[in-house]
């Protein structure tokens, strides 16, 4: 029996409004970086959950928005982009008064990658579905590259358990 593959999770600088926030995911093609090693997403990888939920943290205990309920998910090719349109909710006052005290300054992508291969120390995903989205408090660079992840199926560089990289 295969254990459940954990989410990786990438990060994105967002814009805020009253109503609520918008930012880009994902750039397709764009290389990010883990210390010796480097990935990149090609184009159309990405595919989605019907039913995404958007959460603080990626707390799921902490649901701000989810498909059909306040969350638009939309990818043309190139990017990946969400918008987040505040609810009448506790979590949703919480992200707002975050997000507007400069706490919370960033989007990050859950996904699964279901291929990918190694084109010397940069891996190529080729195929993963994003599971999910959090409104987090450290936002990687403009380009979408990344800032954080978490390692347990990538061979190449192992974590102790419960613990994180952050570049």
């Amino acid at each position: 029996m295969q254990s459940e593959q954990k989410p990786e999770r990438r990060f994105a600088e967002f814009r805020a409004s009253d109503t609520g926030i918008t930012g880009v995911l994902l750039r397709y093609g764009d290389t990010a970086r883990f210390g010796t090693f480097t990935e990149r997403f090609e184009p159309g990888a990405l595919q989605m959950d019907a039913d995404l939920i958007a959460n603080l943290m990626h707390d799921r205990m902490r649901p701000v928005a989810r498909t059909g309920a306040g969350l638009t998910v939309t990818d043309d090719g190139s990017t990946v982009e969400a918008r987040i349109d505040w609810p009448e909710t506790v979590y949703a006052r919480e992200a707002k008064e975050l997000v507007e005290a400069g706490v919370l300054r960033g989007l990050s992508v859950e996904f699964r990658a279901a291929k990918s291969r190694f084109e010397g120390r940069q891996r190529v995903i080729t195929e993963a579905r994003m599971t999910g989205l959090g409104i987090v408090d450290r936002p990687a660079y403009p380009a979408s590259i990344i800032a954080s992840r978490i390692w347990d199926e990538w061979a190449p560089m192992r974590r102790a358990p419960g613990r994180r990289f952050a570049l």
